[in-house]
C-alpha cells in the first residue's frame, strides 16, 4: 500500500502540539500519514509525530495523490 501523505496549505499551530511537544505546520510541509481516526488524523513532520483534528486537515491540508 502506498505512503499517504497531507500537505500544508495555510501555515498553521496544532493544537495538538500546545499540549504535548511544539511542532509547527508551515506553507509546503509534507506531513505522513501514520493512522486516522474519527476525530483527526495522526502525522509525521520530518520524523516528528503529530496529531491534527479533523478541522484543522480540512481547513490546512490537502493530501497528496
Amino acid at each position: 500500500m502506498a505512503e499517504r501523505k497531507l500537505e500544508v496549505l495555510k501555515a498553521f499551530f496544532p493544537q495538538s502540539a500546545a499540549r504535548s511537544f511544539h511542532v509547527t505546520c508551515e506553507v509546503g510541509d509534507i506531513l505522513i500519514i501514520e493512522q486516522e481516526y474519527d476525530h483527526g488524523t495522526m502525522c509525521k513532520k520530518n520524523g516528528v509525530m503529530c496529531f491534527l483534528l479533523e478541522e484543522e486537515v480540512y481547513r490546512y491540508c490537502r493530501e497528496l495523490s
